[in-house]
């Protein structure tokens, strides 16, 4: 419960309504997209009763720290990057604790605000290499089915 707690506060209580966000040992690749510096600061949930936060952090030019702040829990920590498929950025969200890895795609990004979607846990196939993860994604990504909803963020500072 409490990994699921975690999750909950870095994507937000949507993903707890909609299910797990699909989880892998392998990112989809190595960081090689500079960082979009819209996404550092500190963000909630637009939907989030709970209030809860969590902020991004440059960690160099390629990598975020994600750190939630939750009072409730000893939050993990999250690094962060950014790997674009077939022209859509998805970040790897490797979790600093386990090393395992959930995927989110950002959109309509401003200083303000930006959406996101996760990738369903609907499929369990466990890949043993980026190379093979990013072909399943490729594969998959105009499947209606493949992403659940998200949410929107809004920063707070």
């Amino acid at each position: 419960m409490k990994k699921i707690m975690q999750y909950g506060v870095v994507l937000c209580t949507c993903i707890l309504l909609w299910g797990c966000p699909y989880e892998s040992t392998v990112p989809i690749d190595q960081p090689s997209v500079k960082i979009d510096t819209r996404l550092l600061g500190k963000w909630k949930s637009k939907s989030d009763k709970n209030n809860n936060a969590f902020v991004f952090t440059k960690l160099d030019e390629y990598r975020y720290k994600l750190t939630p702040i939750d009072k409730k829990t000893e939050p993990s920590t999250y690094t962060v990057w950014i790997s674009n498929v077939n022209g859509f950025n998805f970040l790897n969200m490797q979790e600093d604790q386990t090393g395992k890895f959930t995927f989110i795609v950002p959109d309509n990004i401003t200083t303000k605000s930006f959406t996101y979607k996760v990738i369903s846990d609907a499929n369990k196939t466990p890949f043993t290499n980026s190379e093979e993860l990013k072909n399943w994604i490729t594969y998959n990504m105009m499947n209606l089915s493949f992403f659940e909803e998200g949410d929107t963020l809004v920063r707070i500072k």
